[in-house]
């Protein structure tokens, strides 16, 4: 619409583009190349939030057992901050730019809440220099030693001493390792799409998995009865619908829903899955 109809661009763009919440969908390397470059033609501030970018893992097909199996690889897209190729250098020492010339777009936001622990209220911000600069002088950021000095050096210590990759490998296995538990379990019915296990690639990551009743399954409704009688919850698709219930993803959404795994123990994971199986089987029997 922007550069076709000639619809002004919006000022600024937020996206989750790995493992977003709640399709747990992640952008292609192509898909992150066009809107970047969307973005720097348009002087469009992009906005990643990446807290699950870490949080993946890859699968592969086992030659001997024909099966996947789980692999913790680094090979992810980049950053969407690495996706900003002009501006990086268009500054001088005193973060000046030069007139004319673009000073970059692209920001990306993660924190070590996902990575680490809840409580840790921590992050940080890849962007070019001028963006960063700016945000260096805000008190909020540089009063009294900066935001949360004795956290921030306790992740500065788990960083430097190894003690976060190690944690966070081990986290990945055991997310990967629930993820393919209730994937395995949800395709004992055939009237659940899981669409999570048919985005594009093999990496896997984040919290979340997505998945589609048939049409005549109100998320919203399973979900109360689901509640009601079976003491069980996720998150109806009609939550995370932006438009109104007469838009054509509306109607669709609405038969979705949003389960994570990354919410109770492994031990409660398994049995809380084939009660979900349970209520839907029980709920369908009462609708048709």
């Amino acid at each position: 619409m922007v550069e076709v109809d000639g619809v002004f661009p919006p000022k600024i763009i937020y996206v989750i583009p790995s493992y977003q919440n709640p399709t747990g969908r992640s952008m292609t390397v192509e898909e992150r190349e066009r809107l970047a470059s969307f973005a720097k033609r348009n002087d469009v501030i992009l906005v990643a939030d990446e807290v699950y970018h870490l949080l993946d893992w890859e699968q592969r097909m086992d030659e001997k057992s024909n099966a996947e199996t789980d692999t913790i690889t680094s090979r992810r897209p980049a950053s969407l901050a690495c996706f900003d190729a002009l501006g990086r250098h268009d500054y001088d020492k005193a973060g000046n730019c030069s007139r004319g010339r673009r000073i970059g777009c692209c920001i990306s936001v993660s924190s070590f809440t996902k990575i680490w622990g809840p409580g840790i209220r921590l992050g940080w911000i890849d962007a070019p220099s001028l963006i960063i600069r700016r945000l260096q002088s805000y008190g909020y950021i540089c009063s009294q030693g900066g935001n949360g000095p004795f956290v921030g050096r306790m992740m500065t210590h788990a960083i430097e001493s190894n003690m976060l990759d190690k944690f966070l490998d081990k986290l990945k296995h055991e997310y990967a390792k629930r993820y393919e538990m209730m994937c395995n379990i949800l395709k004992d019915e055939p009237r659940i799409a899981v669409l999570t296990k048919d985005y594009p690639g093999n990496r896997r990551g984040g919290y979340f998995i997505w998945i589609e009743f048939p049409p005549v399954v109100n998320s919203d409704k399973f979900l109360r009865y689901s509640t009601e009688n079976y003491g069980l919850k996720f998150m109806a698709g009609g939550r995370c619908d932006p438009f109104n219930e007469a838009s054509p993803s509306g109607e669709y959404i609405r038969s979705c829903a949003r389960l994570c795994f990354a919410d109770i123990d492994l031990e409660e994971l398994a049995p809380a899955t084939f009660t979900f199986l349970e209520a839907f089987r029980s709920f369908m029997i009462l609708i048709e």
